[in-house]
């Protein structure tokens, strides 16, 4: 083979592995993409909600282990579904296999300490099924990948909550003890926390406690319905902003949502214990502590969502906006929800 020949051979595979160039390229990015997420938005959206969760039920031992369990677990999934969506290439393989051996190094310790766990077992293994499902169909950026996804990061403020600090969980009740026994009432809530927190948590859960009131901490379950609405509007309006822009349809879902999340927002604001609110318009600013200012927070965020959602796609029309615009435009959504989910 020629000189030049040998050349340009070697210059194209070098270029192809993202080798040396001219330019000063080096070969770490690549190599560091085959091993963590370098989408920055993807981040956000996986850690912020677990981060609320880590908020809402304070800085334990517990929630820090499973935040960081909860990390692994995003890198476990990415590089599995870069291994599927590459048909089990060897070049992800090794990515997989040590990530996995750190998630079971982290988890098993915390399963040993806490298997009430496992409650979350069936539902996480269906969304990782699907999320699989959707990188072995390349398929990944689909609305029922997307919206995966979302339930899966949307749902740790709720579950890290629940093995939160007992002192700062104890004023909130979303079911019931047992399933049949109806209601519990406040102070049953603050005893069963304050005496059952440690009993229920050495323990595998059982039909009396599967779903117990200490597994769904109210302040938990907001923060993950927060998260997930706002998130699926977040892939709706980046969708109509890059892959799908121009697409009319996408246009109307997204303006839909968003206009959905702000009734919502707005009515659960206004609507919600009318009795304190018209105490609050009789004594006005004199008494500020009964104002729901944690509501009224979350109807600005869901405003100023639907707002960018509207905007920006109509500028994008005559002016082309930069993904990275579209990016620190969504960074800055999610820490405003992130901000609303652990206020006051």
């Amino acid at each position: 083979m020629p000189k030049t020949s040998r050349t340009a051979t070697f210059t194209t595979r070098n270029a192809s592995y993202g080798g040396g160039s001219r330019r000063g390229g080096s070969s770490t990015r690549p190599v560091l993409r085959d091993w963590i997420p370098d989408q920055p938005g993807a981040w956000v959206m996986a850690m912020l909600p677990a981060l609320s969760g880590v908020a809402i039920g304070g800085a334990t031992v517990n929630t820090i282990w499973m935040l960081a369990a909860w990390a692994l677990c995003y890198c476990v999934q990415f590089t599995a579904a870069r291994w599927i969506k590459s048909r089990f290439s060897r070049r992800y393989a090794k990515q997989v296999l040590i990530y996995t051996v750190l998630l079971f190094a982290v988890g098993l310790p915390f399963l040993n300490v806490n298997p009430g766990v496992l409650r979350w077992a069936p539902y996480f293994a269906a969304l990782a099924a699907i999320s699989f499902a959707a990188a072995y169909l390349r398929r990944e950026r689909s609305l029922w990948g997307n919206g995966a996804a979302v339930l899966a990061s949307s749902s740790m403020p709720t579950v890290i909550a629940s093995f939160g600090d007992p002192a700062k969980l104890s004023d909130g009740c979303a079911v019931p003890t047992a399933l049949t026994n109806g209601l519990i009432s406040h102070a049953d809530c603050v005893r069963y926390v304050e005496h059952g927190a440690a009993l229920f948590r050495g323990q595998l859960p059982t039909p009396e406690t599967w779903w117990s009131t200490y597994a769904l901490p109210s302040a938990g379950l907001a923060a993950s319905l927060l998260f997930a609405l706002t998130q699926f509007g977040s892939v709706l309006f980046v969708k109509t902003m890059i892959r799908e822009r121009g697409n009319r349809r996408y246009l109307r879902a997204s303006w839909g949502w968003h206009g959905m999340l702000l009734a919502l927002c707005a009515g659960a604001w206004l609507f919600a214990d009318p009795s304190g609110r018209l105490a609050w318009l009789r004594g006005g600013w004199s008494d500020p502590s009964s104002f729901d200012w944690k509501g009224c927070m979350m109807t600005v965020v869901a405003a100023c969502l639907l707002l960018r959602a509207i905007v920006l796609p109509i500028v994008a029309k005559n002016r082309r906006l930069k993904p990275i615009a579209v990016g620190m435009t969504e960074l800055s959504s999610n820490l405003l929800v992130f901000a609303a989910s652990v206020a006051f």
